[in-house]
């Protein structure tokens, strides 16, 4: 949502806390507590977003000039529309999105850095009547359910192909912490195990491999190392999806080549 300053009611002072007025155009308006210093305004505590018609449209945190904690975002008649939480301007967590007009929530979206990991959808009587797992902008996994909760139809893959991770596949460097997330499907009435192995390109010496059993959080599993000498290696991933039962109901299976340098 952009500024346009029209006028700033505060007193330039180092270190001073105010709430700023921003006259936003075609009668909306926004009231930010902003932190002044050397003639710099910070955005630095709650900001309130009005409609022209007096109504807040958004209520948000900000801490040093950037989306913090939880954002509730308003409809024109001052119903809540939806809640979510931010962390350094990013997505994290649940987005709920209300019914017009109820506090009944019709579709919860969860997030880990602005990257969408699944979508489930409600009924009127707050009961999951579809679940999706996505990779991103891709949909790699469905069920729909009954009234009754149960599964009537599932499809797809137990993991997507995006993957979260905190340095380039093929510029990992030695010794720096490295880490990976996999968008897992993790449903109501399914159970999914996760691991990774990882080996060498040329020789393929499986005896030598590394395995891990990856914790699950949510809606992605967590690889998490230190490399500790240069080369080429496959990365392996293979899960396991099981019904409530503990049978087994589909594997899968991927790898990819990452590259560990000086």
């Amino acid at each position: 949502m952009g500024l346009v300053v029209l006028f700033i009611r505060c007193n330039i002072n180092k270190g001073r806390i105010e709430d700023v007025k921003f006259d936003l155009g075609e009668g909306k308006k926004a009231v930010i507590k902003c932190k002044i210093i050397n003639g710099d305004t910070i955005f630095n505590g709650e900001a309130i977003y009005y409609y022209a018609n007096g109504l807040k449209e958004n209520v948000v945190m900000f801490k040093e000039d950037k989306k913090n904690g939880t954002s509730v975002l308003f409809d024109s008649l001052g119903n809540i529309y939806s809640k979510s939480m931010y962390v350094n301007n990013k997505l994290n967590g649940s987005v709920l999105f209300f019914k017009a007009g109820t506090n009944i929530v019709e579709t919860e979206q969860f997030y880990t850095n602005d990257v969408l990991l699944c979508i489930k959808l409600y009924d009127d009587s707050s009961r999951l009547k579809q679940y999706a797992g996505m990779s991103g902008n891709n949909l790699f996994y469905t069920i729909h359910y009954n009234s009754d909760g149960d599964i009537i139809s599932e499809n797809g893959d137990i993991f997507g192909d995006y993957f979260d991770s905190s340095s380039s596949l093929d510029r990992i460097k030695v010794n720096k912490e490295f880490e990976i997330k996999i968008p897992i499907v993790n449903p109501p009435k399914r159970k999914v195990s996760i691991s990774i192995t990882t080996y060498d390109v040329i020789s393929k010496l499986r005896d030598s491999s590394t395995s891990f059993k990856l914790p699950v959080f949510n809606y992605y599993a967590l690889y998490k190392t230190k490399f500790k000498t240069p080369g080429n290696m496959w990365l392996e991933i293979t899960a396991e999806l099981k019904d409530e039962t503990g049978k087994i109901i589909k594997r899968g299976k991927a790898k990819s080549k990452i590259t560990i340098i000086e």
